[in-house]
C-alpha cells in the first residue's frame, strides 16, 4: 500500500512539472501577451502557485 502512494506522488509530480512548463511557455509566448492584463496576472499568480506545489511534492519525495 505504502508503494501505490509513493508512486502517486511520483506520477503527480511528474505531471505537474510538465504541466508548469506549458504554461511557462505559454506565458512566453504572444497569446500571452494578448490577453488582459487582470488574466495575465491570475496566470502568473497560477504559474508561481503551481512551482511552490511541485516543490513540496519533491521535498515529499526526498522523506521516502
Amino acid at each position: 500500500m505504502q508503494s501505490d502512494y509513493k508512486a502517486r506522488v511520483v506520477q503527480e509530480a511528474k505531471e505537474l512539472a510538465e504541466k508548469t512548463a506549458s504554461l511557462h511557455n505559454f506565458i512566453g509566448s504572444e497569446a500571452f501577451e494578448s490577453l488582459p492584463a487582470r488574466e495575465q496576472g491570475l496566470l502568473m499568480v497560477q504559474y508561481e502557485a503551481m512551482k511552490m506545489y511541485h516543490n513540496a511534492l519533491i521535498e515529499r519525495i526526498k522523506l521516502f
